[in-house]
């Protein structure tokens, strides 16, 4: 133990005293360390945290199989299979997330409204943070009207009441129907569905008041319930799902609908039964959008991470060169190999574990930054909880240590392999030659990497802006898009043509308006004129205005994925293409500082300035143009993972190719003229004089 506290003091005074390199290596691994922790805990929690219930790995999601796609139940059948079965200790059932109107304090919008079964939060082991939650008591199928009941989630709440603690007896309307809020539920509860909480949770019994038209609870050719089961205890989803299918077609047969005889009948009675686990909730629309983007941006930021171990490995290595005189004499003195391997990589799990901590910094703002991006302009909020959990603290720390020990492990293997005697019979100056070979392959590599990431990049950008000068078939200028929505009863008895032509007449004869139809409107300067427009719409008293937008808006939201991943897979190739100029120029600075006793002698023969620059610079292009070679056949064997993500490029695309290359070709001319520079401009007098 003291022996390792002694190192670590040392390893603090070494790293205290070289303070320009200890910022850029911390900084570097707070880059990389940070991005992969950002991204991995938006993963974490849209797709592999469990739910936030109680024992969410007793949790069982039951769907229907026809011709090989998932389907929902109907309520006579959720009942049939609740009476057969004997594995659960519970069910639950709730209808899919409804978008009806609902008034608050006099103002309309969509909301997303849930309707369950009244044991579905104490199932679920959920408790309210005002007033109480559903309970059996309220689940009144022959109820009225006027006995509704309603739970309101955390963000509803907050967006819509302005988090009054009053709001428990208020009253809200659902299409035109009260309904009495009696609890309002915990902050990051989202119900069945990560990221998706419902705004209202209603009674089942309440299904046929919120749907428009005619809506039979018991109707058995609706099929809109999905079904969980909580296992009893001892019992595995194995022995669940065999039990469930033992009699399955006898709810099938038991609850098929005598108004759909022949084919559709039989049809329905050859459904299969799926039962798998539901901990991690049922995929939504948020999973099934950013699922994919998400695991693109986490390979590109474990490229990202490589490069900087790679970038910090080179300059690792030259550390250890200039400090192989004070390795040499350690040795001589007594110090064993293992003591020197021990040391540098004592320092290098000593940067990454402080680049760590400060990446964790930069995930938890970084995090939250990629949310909104991702989500902006959606209708509904989204909840998703990131704070860090043991899985994300465990990667951070996991990713913190490996990054340690593998940019220091080179320098580690060269301070294990010096000579020491060889070393002391020289001084620092004396020891002649340029880079090693491994440091010369670890550049190459960082080049290779960075042109994996640029072509990636180029294809994501490309791809976007494809997208957006798609020609839509009208001129997107000018164009307000409103999206109407009909207020509870707005369309009984009206005569759409007629309303049609009066909502138009009534917009087009608002100043500023050029054109309406029932598409779009034109206007000079769409924005100003919203307010005015939706107060036209409410003032005939049918319908709303849910959402108004300018085209330019409307197609920027639905290009969100595209753009969030184009975005970010260039700001990644950027600091890639960054760390790779730093490590060139780094490198190549190093060499002339090692060869500066060879380039005296070159220049006292004759040497010309053109002929040392021109030295140095080939030497630089050569470490690019061999990354190159190897990026290449590399970044177009990648590609085809983001194939499907690409709208009319291959991913073999020329253009795009040579683009990356020229930039790489430039940024290295540019990394590596300045050490070229300096090499021109020695005096071969000096130089020698110095050995």
């Amino acid at each position: 133990m003291a022996t390792l506290w002694q190192s670590l003091r040392y390893t603090l005074r070494v790293l205290a005293k070289n303070h320009g390199f200890t910022t850029a290596a911390v900084l570097s691994l707070a880059l990389g360390i940070g991005a992969n922790t950002a991204i991995f805990t938006l993963i974490n929690a849209l797709l592999l945290r469990d739910l936030p219930v109680r024992q969410p790995q007793r949790l069982v999601y039951l769907s229907a199989v026809r011709q090989g796609s998932k389907i929902t139940f109907s309520y006579p059948m959720f009942r049939e299979l609740e009476r057969g079965q004997r594995v659960f200790s519970g069910m639950i059932g709730w209808g899919g997330n409804w978008m009806p109107n609902v008034e608050v304090n006099g103002v309309l919008s969509q909301d997303r409204v849930l309707s369950v079964t009244a044991n579905c939060y104490s199932e679920l082991g959920a408790s309210s943070l005002l007033g109480r939650l559903l309970n059996p008591e309220d689940e009144n199928l022959s109820g009225g009207a006027n006995s509704q009941v309603a739970v309101i989630g955390y963000e509803f709440w907050q967006r819509r009441f302005g988090s009054a603690r009053d709001v428990v007896g208020k009253q809200i309307r659902v299409e035109g129907h009260p309904f009495t809020i009696i609890g309002v539920t915990r902050k990051w509860f989202t119900g069945l569905t990560t990221g998706e909480p419902p705004d209202i949770t209603v009674p089942l019994a309440a299904m046929p008041l919120i749907q428009s038209g005619a809506f039979d609870l018991e109707s058995r050719s609706l099929l809109w319930l999905h079904p969980i089961g909580r296992l009893k205890d001892g019992i595995t989803i194995e022995q669940a799902r065999a039990q469930l299918q033992s009699f399955w077609p006898d709810v099938l047969l038991a609850t098929a609908s005598t108004q759909t005889p022949g084919l559709r009948r039989q049809t329905f009675l050859s459904m299969g039964l799926d039962v798998s686990s539901a901990a991690k909730g049922i995929a939504g629309d948020l999973r099934a959008q950013f699922a994919r983007p998400l695991y693109v941006l986490a390979g590109i930021v474990g490229l990202i991470l490589l490069v900087a171990c790679v970038n910090l490995a080179n300059l690792m290595l030259a550390r250890a060169a200039a400090r192989s005189h004070e390795m040499s004499v350690r040795v001589a003195i007594g110090a064993t190999r293992w003591s020197l391997v021990r040391q540098v990589l004592s320092e290098s799990l000593t940067l990454s574990l402080t680049g760590a901590l400060f990446g964790l910094a930069l995930a938890f703002w970084g995090s939250r930054l990629l949310v909104l991006l991702m989500t902006e302009g959606n209708l509904v909020p989204v909840s998703l909880n990131l704070s860090p959990d043991l899985r994300v603290l465990s990667l951070t720390v996991s990713v913190a240590i490996l990054t340690g020990i593998l940019f220091g492990l080179a320098p580690a293997w060269r301070s294990s392999r010096e000579d020491p005697m060889s070393v002391l019979q020289q001084n620092a100056r004396s020891l002649s030659g340029g880079a090693g070979r491994l440091s010369k392959a670890l550049i190459v590599t960082q080049v290779a990497l960075s042109l994996i990431l640029l072509l990636g990049a180029g294809l994501f950008v490309r791809t976007f802006q494809r997208l957006r000068s798609v020609d839509l078939g009208f001129n997107q200028s000018r164009l307000l898009e409103v999206r109407l929505n009909p207020r509870p009863g707005g369309y009984d008895n009206l005569d759409m043509a007629s309303y049609h032509k009066q909502l138009t007449q009534r917009i087009a004869c608002v100043p500023g308006v050029i054109s309406v139809g029932f598409s779009h409107a034109s206007i000079p300067s769409p924005e100003a004129l919203v307010k005015t427009i939706s107060h036209e719409i409410a003032s005939l008293g049918h319908e709303y205005a849910i959402d108004t937008k300018t085209i330019q808006q409307t197609t920027s939201q639905v290009l969100t994925e595209e753009r969030v991943t184009a975005m970010l897979s260039a700001f990644f190739a950027a600091l890639a293409l960054l760390l790779a100029s730093i490590g060139l120029y780094g490198l190549m600075s190093y060499t002339v500082t090692r060869r500066t006793r060879e380039i005296g002698i070159r220049v006292a023969v004759g040497a010309q300035r053109q002929n040392v620059l021109w030295l140095v610079l080939r030497e630089t292009l050569a470490l690019a143009l061999f990354g190159i070679a190897i990026g290449i056949p590399s970044a177009l064997a990648a590609a085809r993972l983001i194939a499907t993500m690409l709208f009319g490029l291959s991913t073999s695309d020329l253009p795009n190719i040579t683009a990356v290359c020229l930039l790489l070709l430039l940024v290295a001319l540019f990394a590596g003229y300045l050490p070229a520079r300096r090499a021109s401009s020695i005096d071969a007098i000096v130089a020698l004089r110095a050995e």
